[in-house]
C-alpha cells in the first residue's frame, strides 16, 4: 500500500522541514522506516470494497523496543490531537497578524466597491478555520470562497461559520488547483506562508488562482512581499552544522579527508534570533521582491546583490526574514528586533562556510530560489549579474552527516565534553572487563561504538539497520580504521553467534532516529531493547540507569501558543475550541533555550528506571516542592542518564541539542514559596504503550 505524510510532527527547528513540501507516494515499508513516532501516516489500504484511507499512529513495542504503526482505533481523537499541536492556536491568538490583515481586508473591499460599484467574490486559499473569510464577509463581500486542503481543518471552518450565522461564505476541502467556479474571483486573499515566505507553496498557488480562479484585474492580499538577508556571525549558527569537533581521541569522524570540514546542503533553519547570540557583518538588504499580482513563472532564479562589510572579521551565516505588504501601507514583519512575538514565523539562518572580511569590503550575497525554497552563496569576486537557472544547483553534502542527522544531532556528536563523559563513563565501565568480551551498541548512529573500540582490545558490534546510517558508519569505520562491526538487525533478533559466542556489555548513549524529539519515548525504547537482549545474559549495561525529572515552570510568551481561543477578532471559534478541548493532555516539544521562562521548582526525578531490569507499569506520584512564587504555566520533563557509576548526562536545559517535553496546566495557578504540586507519571505497559504525564 502507499502511505503519504498527512501530517509532519517534526519541530519546526529541526531544519529539514523548513521550505520544503510533503512528500507523498512511499511505500508503506520506506515510510514507516522514515518518519518520525510523533507523525501521522496516512495509509490507502486496498479492499474488496475499494480504496480505504486509514490513519497509522506509532507506539513502542515493550517486547522489541521498534515502532508499531497500527491504525488509530480513535480518529476523532487523533485529530484532534494534531490540531491541538499545530500552530493554529498561536496564529489566532495573534492580535498583531489579525488586525493587520482585518484592516487591510477592510480597505481592499471598501476600495473595491468604490471603483467597481458592487460587491466583490473574494477566494481565500488555505483559510484554515475561516477567520479571513469571516472578515471578508464582515467587511462587505458578495461570495466568499474558502479552500482548505487539510479536512479536519475544512470541517472546522464549516462549523465556525454557521457559528458566526455568515450564509455567504463556502468552504471548500480541496487544493486550490483543484477548484473551478463561477464567477472568478476579484480578491484573493491568502496567508500560506512559512519563515521562510516561500515554502507552504504560494507563489504556484497564486500563479495558478491568477490563471485559473481570478478576474483580470483581481487585486491579492498580501499585494506583494520582501524576502530581507543580513550577513552575521554566530558560534551558535556555525554549530549547527559544524563537524569540526565530531571526534574520538581526536580522530575525526568522516569517512573521507574531502569529508572533513563539509557544512552540507543549504540548511535554513528557524530561530528566535533574541536567543541566539550572533553579531551583524552588514545590514540588511532586499534579496527578492515578489508581486503577486505578477508571481514569477516556475523557475530557478540568481540574484547576485552587492552587500557592504560594516566590521572586520568572519561571516558564516546568513539571516533572513521577510515583510509582507498586505495593502497599501499595511505590513507584517518578521525582522528580528520588533515587540511583535509570535512562534508560528521565527527568523531563519542559513550556515555558510566561513568568509574572513575587512570593514567597507563588499561581499556579492548571490541568492537563488524556485517556487517553495531559497537559497544561497557568497561570491567575493563575481559582479552583480541577476539572471535565470534553468537547474537548481546547492552545494551537496560529502560527509553523509548531514544528510543523515539533524541540526540537534550534530550539535550532539560535536560536543566534546559531550563525548568525554561517555569516554569517561565507558572507560570506567570496561576496566577490568576482559578481552574476551564483546560490546554492543545498541543504539541509532551511536559515536559509543566508536570510543568503545579504542578503550582496549575488546570485540565491539553496533547495530545499525538504517540502510544509510550503515553506510555512512561502515565507511568512517572503514576509513579511520575503527575495529567495529556492524549487525544490519535489530537487538532482539541477535544471537550469541553473532558475538562469536562472547560474554556482552551493551552500551548506547541512547539515540534512536525516529524517536529523537521525543525524550521519554527513546528512554523507554532503550529499556525495552536492552531487555531483548537478556537471553545474550549482558554482564553489564551503559548507561546503568535513568531519571525522568520534571520541573514546575512560568512562560512569559509561549503560553499563547496553546489553548483555548474563544473570540478572534470578533469572531466565535468555540467549534475550534472543541476540537481541541484536551490540549492539556498533549506533549508538546521544544527547545527551551529559545524560549523566556522562569523555573518555579527546583528539578525533581518523577522515577528512576534500572536498565538491566525487567519492564513495568509505572504508576509514581511525586510532590514537586515551589521555590519561587509566580503562576505556573506547566511541567517541563527531561531524561538524565546515569552512564557509570556518578557520571550523568543530562538531556535537560540549557541542552541546545535536546526538546524537552511541556505539558501545559489547562489553567494556570498562583503558586508560593514552600508549597507543593504533585506530578504523576504512568506507563502501562499495553499495546498502546503511551507514557501518560499527569499534573
Amino acid at each position: 500500500d502507499n502511505l503519504s505524510l498527512m501530517y509532519s510532527g517534526l519541530d519546526k527547528t529541526g531544519g529539514d522541514v523548513v521550505g520544503t513540501q510533503q512528500t507523498e507516494g512511499l511505500q508503506a515499508s520506506e515510510a514507516v522506516q522514515l518518519s518520525s513516532a510523533d507523525e501521522v501516516l496516512t495509509a490507502i489500504a486496498s479492499t474488496d470494497a475499494g480504496d480505504q484511507e486509514i490513519l497509522l499512529k506509532a507506539s513502542l513495542n515493550t517486547a522489541t523496543g521498534l515502532l508499531d504503526w497500527n491504525p488509530s482505533l480513535d480518529v476523532l481523537e487523533l485529530y484532534c490531537s494534531i490540531v491541538a499541536r499545530s500552530q493554529m492556536t498561536s496564529m489566532l491568538n495573534d492580535t498583531v497578524r489579525n488586525d493587520a490583515y482585518y484592516q487591510g481586508i477592510r480597505a481592499v473591499i471598501r476600495d473595491f466597491e468604490e471603483v467597481a460599484e458592487r460587491t466583490p467574490v473574494v477566494l481565500d486559499i488555505g483559510c484554515g478555520t475561516g477567520l479571513l473569510s469571516l472578515m471578508a464577509s464582515e467587511s462587505g463581500a458578495n461570495v466568499v470562497i474558502g479552500c482548505e486542503m487539510f479536512s479536519p481543518m475544512s470541517e472546522i471552518a464549516q462549523y465556525t461559520v454557521q457559528a458566526n450565522g455568515k450564509t455567504n461564505i463556502n468552504i471548500v476541502n480541496a487544493k486550490s488547483s483543484d477548484l473551478q467556479f463561477e464567477p472568478k474571483a476579484d480578491i484573493l486573499i491568502t496567508e500560506i506562508f512559512d519563515s521562510v515566505l516561500l515554502g507552504e507553496a504560494v507563489l504556484p498557488s497564486v500563479r495558478h488562482a491568477h490563471s485559473t480562479l481570478l478576474t483580470d484585474d483581481a487585486i491579492v492580499v498580501p499585494q506583494r512581499a520582501t524576502v530581507y538577508a543580513q550577513l552575521i556571525n554566530s558560534d551558535v549558527v556555525k554549530s549547527f552544522v559544524d563537524l569540526s569537533d565530531c571526534k574520538v581521541n581526536d580522530i575525526h569522524l568522516s569517512r573521507s579527508e574531502e569529508a572533513y570540514g563539509c557544512i552540507g546542503h543549504s540548511k535554513f533553519i528557524p530561530i528566535h534570533a533574541s536567543h541566539v547570540d550572533y553579531v551583524a557583518v552588514s545590514d540588511p538588504v532586499a534579496i527578492f521582491e515578489f508581486d503577486f499580482k505578477h508571481p514569477p513563472e516556475s523557475n530557478v532564479y540568481k540574484k547576485s546583490i552587492p552587500v557592504p562589510v560594516i566590521r572586520n572579521g568572519t561571516c558564516n551565516a546568513v539571516l533572513l526574514y521577510w515583510d509582507i505588504n498586505i495593502y497599501q501601507d499595511i505590513h507584517l514583519s518578521t525582522e528580528p528586533g520588533s515587540d511583535w512575538w509570535q512562534d508560528h514565523w521565527l527568523q531563519i539562518v542559513c550556515p555558510i562556510e566561513d568568509v574572513s572580511v575587512v570593514l567597507d569590503q563588499v561581499i556579492n550575497l548571490v541568492s537563488f530560489h524556485d517556487d517553495t525554497s531559497i537559497w544561497f552563496d557568497i561570491d567575493q569576486t563575481e559582479s552583480q549579474k541577476p539572471l535565470v537557472k534553468k537547474r537548481k544547483v546547492e552545494k551537496r553534502c560529502v560527509c553523509g552527516w548531514h544528510v543523515l542527522l539533524s541540526t540537534e544531532r550534530i550539535m550532539m556528536v560535536s560536543d566534546k565534553n559531550r563525548t568525554n563523559i561517555y569516554q569517561d563513563a565507558i572507560a570506567m565501565a570496561l576496566k577490568g572487563i576482559g578481552d574476551d568480551h564483546a560490546v554492543l551498541d545498541i543504539s541509532d548512529g551511536s559515536i559509543t561504538s566508536f570510543i568503545a573500540s579504542i578503550l582496549g582490545n575488546h570485540q565491539v558490534f553496533s547495530v545499525e539497520t538504517h540502510a544509510l546510517s550503515l553506510h555512512v558508519h561502515n565507511q568512517i569505520s572503514q576509513f579511520r580504521k575503527f575495529p567495529v562491526q556492524f549487525l544490519s538487525k535489530e537487538p532482539h533478533e541477535i544471537t550469541i553467534e553473532d558475538l562469536d559466542h562472547r560474554p556482552v556489555v551493551v552500551i548506547a548513549e541512547p539515540f534512536y532516529y525516529q524517536m529523537q524529539n521525543l525524550l521519554l519515548m527513546q528512554c523507554f525504547s532503550f529499556w525495552f531493547r536492552r531487555n531483548s537482549i537478556s537471553h545474550l545474559s549482558p554482564v553489564l549495561t551503559v548507561p546503568q540507569s535513568a531519571s525522568i525529572v520534571a520541573t514546575g515552570i512560568h512562560l512569559n510568551k509561549l503560553k499563547q501558543s496553546h489553548g483555548l481561543v474563544g473570540t478572534v477578532s470578533g469572531f466565535d471559534h468555540s467549534s475550534f475550541d472543541t476540537i481541541q478541548e484536551n490540549w492539556s493532555n498533549y506533549d508538546y516539544y521544544y527547545q527551551m533555550w529559545m524560549y523566556d521562562y522562569q523555573q518555579l521548582t527546583d528539578p525533581t526525578a518523577l522515577v528512576d528506571i534500572q536498565f538491566d531490569s525487567t519492564p513495568h507499569s509505572i504508576d509514581i506520584t511525586q510532590n514537586i516542592k515551589i521555590t519561587q512564587a509566580g503562576e505556573l504555566h506547566g511541567i517541563l520533563l527531561w531524561v538524565d542518564y546515569s552512564l557509570f557509576q556518578d557520571i550523568i548526562v543530562s538531556t535537560g536545559p540549557p541542552s541546545k541539542y535536546h526538546k524537552q517535553t511541556l505539558r501545559f496546566l489547562e489553567t494556570p495557578v498562583h503558586v508560593d514559596v514552600n508549597h507543593y504540586i504533585q506530578a504523576t507519571i504512568r506507563y502501562v505497559v499495553t499495546i498502546e504503550n503511551l507514557i501518560d504525564t499527569q499534573i
